[in-house]
């Protein structure tokens, strides 16, 4: 089976979306599939995460260049990170006889405009899933552009803790907040909020 897992964005370091879609391509492999991840543009060392587990890297450069890269990899499951929820992107691989998974990157707004709610329940209904990253994210999509529940699908980030959850059973608190430090990311918020709650000795 051949997977494209596009990506609208250009990719010049190993971030968490970077780190994931490597994670993603060895889970394709092992399953015995064919991975080839799409961005926009990847520096050396990012194709390079990719490769070594195993993916092809087909940057396409421009968005007007997909079609072309459909028609040459023929996929049979095409899975759109980073897209603009309205892409007629969809429709088109749809028609080219391939599965659609859309992953919503949760910046669309919680309330949409009546027109732009119809133009993304149209845009989305070639999809056979639209994943969300967390509870916010499909609530919003089920209530705010009125797609079905059993099409929206929840994936969280994953964290890997102890059976017990002892690591968090401490009096000295200890918050880790991974991210990009842009302003999107929302560290002063987390910090913010640390001071209303005088957590006393917690260490960010």
């Amino acid at each position: 089976m051949r997977v494209l897992n596009l990506l609208d964005l250009s990719t010049r370091k190993i971030g968490g979306t970077e780190s994931f879609l490597a994670r993603f391509a060895r889970a394709q492999c092992a399953l015995g599939w064919q991975p080839i991840i799409a961005p926009r543009v990847a520096s050396d060392l990012v194709a390079a995460s990719w490769r070594i587990e195993g993916a092809q890297v087909r940057p396409f450069g421009e968005r007007g260049a997909i079609p072309r890269l459909l028609r040459e990899v023929r996929p049979d499951v095409v899975v759109f990170n980073f897209f603009d929820l309205m892409s007629p992107l969809f429709a088109l691989a749809r028609a080219m006889g391939a599965r659609v998974i859309v992953v919503d990157d949760h910046s669309g707004p919680p309330r949409p405009r009546a027109l732009r709610r119809i133009i993304t329940r149209a845009a989305l209904t070639p999809a056979s899933y639209v994943v969300g990253v967390s509870g916010y994210v499909t609530r919003r999509l089920e209530l705010g552009y009125g797609l079905p529940a059993f099409c929206v699908r929840r994936v969280d980030n994953g964290v890997r803790v102890g059976r017990d959850g002892a690591a968090f059973a401490r009096d000295d608190m200890h918050v880790l907040a991974v991210g990009h430090l842009i302003d999107a990311k929302g560290f002063d918020v987390l910090i913010d909020a640390l001071a209303l709650l005088q957590i006393g000795r917690a260490h960010v």
